[in-house]
């Protein structure tokens, strides 16, 4: 072939050799007649390349390993004609367009799955000859990449093999003709992000097809801040097979946020396109969870179930819980247990619903929306006997974010910590039921206060007192809790109370301290840590006298509110569902929802078992604070008297951070 001197003796020459007639001898099984397969797959190739002339194929980075030898066509390249007249494009689909279409859907159709090497050689022919009629005008794009054409892919039967080489199909259409993805922009991100969510054994050409769109649409939003890296020396994106499953979920999370993120940007532009936008987005993440269920019932059909791919999956459905729940509805089979597994520790997928509210703090209109959901999920995890899920699931929420104390847009932890979960604290131990509502709030706070040492920077003023009002918030709601409770009597519900309390407090020292020594400043944390300190005295002693005469004489200053009108509205409504849904007769406590009770079960140890845990958390706490520098050299004892030493109130920034 590569003898011809032009396009019409090229085909005078396929016709005669009789090329197609070859490919009826495909045998998915076979492998000494599929080689006559492939050497006129190569003469089919060697007609295209000597109709064009010389052409360059563009390369994608970070192709794969089993495909770098192929799709290569420069052996072909022939010095004679640079086009292909209309007549012989004429003559090739009478002769040839039939019997290589025949062939694909043969190969990609076949229940016994061919040889790789068959499949890319076809893969790469029929690439090559779509791009060489769509070049003639004989067809378009859409012919090989809608799904109203019997030469599409789309029309292929659904096949292990057809669904895995698409991803390779597009990413070589992409390498050779960038005209197509503007002419089938749908279908290429359609069918990327679907091939995002297969399982681990089907991955291959991902991180290909992942490159070439990188390489043609690089400014679309939702390929921005991918986590992969430029190749060095270049601005190219290389991605290889083990980058991109090591990355994957980091991707499919950057995706949805950077869906996240564009549309809050074109809701603030106005420019109109946002409707359009959220449309598009729904319609992939339709996609997304299509190809997941997909996925899932075909290993659900086969041996043992694949617990890998069910982790991942329940991943996934935490990032949509995320970022895109506004977007599109989670499809209701991720979320039944009878269809699909729910995670154990997170049936309701809390930790995604709590930080999709987290992101959208800067609208002041979901602080209340997070107040009741916070209140909902509370009460159903004491009903349901899953405090301690609960407990891990608001710490895992409020993790990993630097606190860059942002007023207008706080993390979810800021919040939490400074505007709802006070109010569980101050009322733990306010009615006969409110401790059980408090209890996980307490311990994710104790959680929350040791994380967030690792989430500030020290030279940064703004983060250290974001972090300051979160400790002042916490310690304050308890000195609260303690100077307004109901009764001075102890049950084992308040003495549990009060360890958790202590057990929180701890917890806030060594940040405390850090910032304290630091900056000098934080006065009202520190003087909340003294009266701690004198009330945790008074309960080691175990004189209910004296801790009384405390509460009687010191009065501590409440922090300043920075979410003023939040903290009211959750106050009221946490005091309006005590006194309407909870209620305790003979020593149990019950739900009340209508005229339907039904009775709460909360761990807790004998009297005098929980005064020995309360006890050994105040030893703790005095333990700790010995040893916290920062904090101590304010705060020293002389006989029975507490004498609170303080550096003058700082108006503004320390000098030292000017």
């Amino acid at each position: 072939m590569t003898l011809a001197k032009g396009s019409e003796e090229a085909g005078i020459l396929l016709h005669k050799a009789s090329t197609v007639d070859i490919f009826d001898l495909f045998d998915a099984k076979g492998h000494r007649t599929n080689q006559l397969v492939v050497e006129a797959l190569g003469i089919i190739r060697a007609f295209v390349q000597t109709c064009q002339g010389p052409r360059q194929p563009l390369s994608v980075p970070g192709a794969s390993e089993d495909s770098q030898d192929y799709g290569d066509w420069s052996a072909f390249e022939d010095p004679g004609d640079a086009a292909l007249s209309q007549i012989t494009c004429e003559h090739f689909m009478s002769v040839a367009h039939e019997g290589l279409a025949r062939l694909v859907s043969n190969a990609f159709g076949a229940d016994a799955r061919p040889d790789d090497s068959l499949l890319i050689e076809i893969t790469d022919t029929w690439i090559a000859v779509a791009a060489l009629l769509v070049q003639q005008g004989m067809k378009h794009w859409d012919n090989f990449l809608g799904t109203h054409s019997r030469d599409s892919w789309t029309s292929l039967r659904e096949t292990e093999q057809a669904r895995q080489y698409s991803v390779y199909f597009l990413a070589r259409v992409l390498q050779n003709d960038r005209q197509s993805y503007e002419q089938q922009k749908p279908a290429f991100l359609h069918t990327w992000i679907s091939s995002l969510l297969q399982r681990q054994s089907m991955l291959k050409y991902e991180n290909e097809l992942t490159c070439a769109l990188i390489r043609v649409d690089g400014g679309n939003p939702l390929l921005r801040n991918l986590p992969f890296w430029t190749k060095a020396g270049t601005s190219a994106v290389q991605i290889t097979r083990t980058e991109f499953s090591d990355s994957r979920l980091s991707l499919i999370s950057s995706v949805l946020a950077n869906m996240r993120e564009s549309l809050e940007e074109a809701e603030v532009s106005s420019g109109g396109n946002a409707g359009h936008m959220r449309r598009d987005y729904a319609q992939l993440l339709k996609s997304m969870m299509s190809s997941m269920k997909k996925n899932y019932q075909e290993l659900a059909q086969g041996p043992p179930r694949n617990d890998e791919y069910v982790q991942f999956v329940q991943k996934v459905v935490d990032f949509l819980q995320q970022h895109t729940i506004h977007i599109c509805p989670i499809d209701r089979f991720f979320t039944d247990s009878s269809a699909f597994p729910l995670p154990a520790t997170d049936p309701s997928y809390v930790v995604g619903r709590l930080r999709h509210y987290g992101l959208r703090l800067s609208d002041s209109r979901v602080h209340k929306q997070l107040v009741s959901f916070v209140l909902s999920v509370s009460e159903r995890a004491a009903v349901d006997q899953q405090q301690a899920y609960l407990v891990s699931q608001l710490r895992t929420a409020m993790s990993g974010d630097f606190e860059a104390g942002h007023r207008n847009r706080p993390t979810l932890r800021a919040f939490l910590m400074e505007a709802v979960f006070p109010a569980y604290m101050e009322l733990a131990l306010h009615t006969s039921s409110s401790w059980i509502l408090a209890r996980p709030v307490l311990q994710a706070a104790a959680s929350g206060a040791e994380d967030l040492l690792q989430d500030i920077d020290g030279t940064d003023w703004a983060s250290l007192q974001s972090a300051g009002a979160m400790i002042t918030s916490l310690l304050a709601a308890m000195v609260q809790g303690v100077l307004g409770r109901s009764t001075s009597e102890d049950h084992a519900s308040q003495l549990s109370v009060k360890r958790l309390y202590y057990v929180t407090a701890t917890s806030t020292l060594p940040l405390l301290d850090y910032i304290h020594r630091i900056s000098g400043g934080f006065r009202q944390a520190v003087e909340q840590v003294s009266w701690l300190k004198k009330w945790a005295q008074s309960n080691v002693e175990g004189d209910v006298r004296a801790e009384d005469a405390i509460i009687r004489e010191e009065r501590s200053e409440k922090s300043e509110e920075a979410y003023e009108e939040i903290r009211r509205f959750n106050m009221s409504e946490l005091r309006q569902t005590l006194k309407q849904n909870w209620a305790q007769h003979s020593g149990t406590n019950y739900v009340i929802r209508g005229s339907m009770r039904k009775e709460v079960k909360v761990p807790l140890g004998e009297l005098e078992e929980e005064r020995a845990k309360l006890k050994e958390a105040v030893l703790e706490f005095l333990d700790v604070l010995r040893r916290m520098s920062g904090v101590r050299e304010h705060v020293e004892v002389e006989g029975e008297e507490l004498r609170v030493r303080m550096p003058p109130r700082e108006s503004d920034v320390p000098e030292w951070m000017w």
